[in-house]
């Protein structure tokens, strides 16, 4: 049963795909979780996050602008869905982040990194600036970041008699460009 609501537990068939509203208690849904199959929805974003926690190999969506978000443990992804979290402090557990249009703050401790929050293919990017591994591993905090997944697949960079000159170095630069 919802800690907000105490009515009911929100099925996933009293939720409209729309409005995120329930039918039977008339909440507004801020987080769907989603486990093969099996659809929950959450109007509580602390609830959600401690649910995904407990649950293996699951994704937490949000589904509305979200304010302080802190996780401490848990093994799932946390997808932004396109929305805006105030700050996110990671401090325990293996998520993954997808999908944020803004995170404000965005801080990690423990044995928690921010290299180790994106999944395979993703980076944080700033006002008009990607993040490098190195730029990762020298902070434990970021500002006014998103989440997007990375626009270049491939890049592999040879050095042959008909490149430019770099220094004394001649270099050729041959990429492959695939649309995320």
């Amino acid at each position: 049963v919802c800690s907000i609501c105490g009515a009911c537990d929100h099925p996933a068939g009293k939720v409209d795909g729309s409005t995120f509203e329930c039918s039977q208690c008339g909440r507004t849904m801020l987080a769907r979780m989603e486990q093969g199959e099996n659809v929950t929805y959450f109007s509580d974003l602390n609830e959600a996050i401690q649910k995904a926690a407990e649950t293996d190999d699951c994704t937490l969506k949000l589904l509305a602008r979200a304010g302080a978000l802190t996780v401490s443990k848990g093994a799932f992804t946390l997808d932004l869905n396109g929305k805006t979290a105030d700050s996110l402090t990671v401090s325990g557990g293996s998520i993954k982040l997808t999908n944020a249009e803004k995170i404000g703050t965005l801080t990690v401790s423990g044995d928690v990194t921010l290299a180790s929050l994106l999944p395979e293919g993703y980076a944080f990017y700033g006002s008009y600036y990607w993040y490098s591994a190195d730029d990762l591993a020298k902070t434990t905090s970021l500002s006014n970041i998103r989440v997007r997944q990375i626009p270049l697949k491939d890049l592999t960079v040879t050095a042959d008699s008909k490149s430019s000159r770099v220094g004394q170095d001649l270099v050729a630069l041959t990429y492959t460009y695939e649309p995320a």
